[in-house]
């Protein structure tokens, strides 16, 4: 399916009858939908998505029809708006939908409580070499070590992306670089010491394999790409779309990166790039020397080791970075009871973005879609966005360089019953512009596409609505205090 960016929180439903209006208020626990009701509607979640991925346009306009008339019988049968307010609900049913009923990938007769192998198709040598080069080297194939709980698919447990130490091989001969069938066993064994069955019983743990090999240019020597190589964040994500976001049951409020030795760089760029993707980190390594560390504004990250100490010491204070924890060990008891005790705020009331790149452009319910690529004097695209319940209002704060931004929108963030404001304080503009002000109705078409394409990046959280805004011209290129 090319559902890989439907991520929803697992929680289980409550049975009995239809309930009243959830308040948005309410704690994330609440659930007001019977299962029955719920599995019917994920049923039609999944009846649209596999009609889009087959390219059935039409029948997927007839589903949608379909299922917007019966959430408006149910809402009038229970005398409420709309059920598109019921922000946890639809994270499991769009979390039920989302996983088709006979995913790509077979786990149901998986060995679960320990480690196995898993083979996710062919990668890709980035320049040519000969198959008798690469031969007994690389078999270009991309691998995953994973372990599943006994109870995964009836109870939804965390989820821990492990990156493992890579050997240093930097402009080697082919024959001279670690085997492609040496590698899978040593990190197959480092894994199997690394986490026990106790820990394995209680965690689904995925462990890609950087198997992979880049031929120089001259084809006498080869490289191992890092974690955070382009080539090595991407077989990341790749693992954790496939082997667990579109094929496992999970819960996507726990979804962790444990990065050892040099791979701690690489899960402190991914919560700095992608902040709302993954739930928080645990670091076992030096802090990298350039990173956009206040990205990472309320994640829970976890710092393992003495000669980090300085580093967290240095941010743990400031506003935001309240959940950052050293330590200078880590065992598995602490490590379990630590992702227990965190659980991801899918939508916090301040969000920053710095990034030059728009693919970095998005956390939680905010993006920044349009940035002034000409203006080579500011480094940075900076947004700040701050959501105020009691007057419905989102400011968002932007600098010279960002030329537009959206804000997606639920019944958690702002109450969509009543008029929603956005104002914008751009480039030093102390006063603020109100840039939308108005009604936003809830979208079951929206809220389906903003999941079957996952465009807010906010891995677990639906939007039923959102509000685009493009910074005037005449507003960008006045300085503050001009005329």
């Amino acid at each position: 399916m090319k559902t890989t960016h439907v991520y929803v929180i697992c929680l289980l439903f409550n049975s009995g009858p239809l309930a009243p209006a959830q308040d948005p208020s309410a704690p994330e626990t609440t659930n007001l939908l019977p299962e029955s009701v719920a599995k019917g509607y994920a049923k039609s979640v999944r009846t649209y998505f596999e009609c889009l991925d087959r390219e059935e346009f039409t029948k997927a306009n007839k589903s949608l029809q379909e299922f917007t008339k019966d959430l408006q019988k149910a809402a009038k049968s229970m005398k409420v708006d709309s059920l598109l307010s019921r922000v946890t609900d639809w994270r499991k049913i769009l979390l039920d939908g989302g996983i088709p009923e006979k995913p790509e990938l077979k786990l149901a007769n998986f060995a679960r409580g320990e480690f196995r192998m898993i083979d996710l198709g062919e990668s890709p040598i980035l320049i040519n070499a000969t198959e008798k080069e690469l031969q007994g080297v690389f078999d270009k194939k991309y691998k995953a070590i994973v372990s599943l709980p006994q109870d995964y698919t009836k109870e939804s447990y965390p989820v821990l992306l492990v990156l493992h130490e890579i050997l240093e091989e930097t402009n080697k001969p082919l024959k001279e670089m670690e085997k492609s069938k040496d590698m899978l066993e040593r990190v197959d064994q480092w894994a199997r010491q690394e986490y026990g069955p106790e820990f394995l019983a209680s965690c689904i743990v995925l462990v890609p394999v950087m198997d992979c090999v880049i031929v120089g240019s001259s084809g006498l020597t080869a490289s191992r790409p890092k974690w955070e190589s382009v080539e090595g964040k991407t077989w990341c994500l790749k693992a954790l779309s496939a082997v667990v976001l579109t094929a496992a049951n999970h819960d996507p409020s726990r979804i962790f990166i444990d990065g050892h030795g040099l791979g701690s760089i690489a899960a402190m760029q991914l919560c700095a790039l992608y902040p709302s993707l993954q739930t928080g980190a645990i670091v076992r390594g030096p802090a990298p020397d350039k990173i956009r560390f206040e990205n990472c504004a309320g994640l829970p990250i976890l710092f393992v080791g003495a000669q980090i100490k300085d580093f967290v010491d240095a941010w743990k204070h400031r506003p935001g970075f309240d959940k950052l924890r050293q330590m200078d060990s880590l065992d598995l008891v602490t490590l379990r009871q630590w992702l227990t005790d965190n659980s991801k705020n899918y939508c916090p009331d301040k969000i920053e973005i710095h990034t030059d790149n728009l693919a970095f452009g998005s956390a939680f319910w905010a993006s920044i879609t349009d940035i002034d690529v000409a203006n080579d004097k500011i480094p940075l695209a900076n947004l700040i966005a701050e959501a105020d319940r009691t007057s419905n209002t989102i400011t968002v704060t932007t600098n010279a360089k960002v030329r537009g931004f959206t804000i997606y929108l639920n019944d958690r963030i702002l109450d969509l019953s009543k008029e929603v404001k956005i104002i914008n304080k751009h480039d030093g503009d102390t006063e603020g512009t109100v840039r939308f002000q108005g009604m936003r109705e809830r979208s079951l078409a929206d809220m389906l596409d903003f999941g079957y394409r996952g465009v807010h990046g906010n891995t677990g959280e639906i939007f039923v609505t959102c509000v685009s805004i493009e910074i005037p011209r005449s507003v960008i290129s006045k300085k503050p205090g001009g005329s």
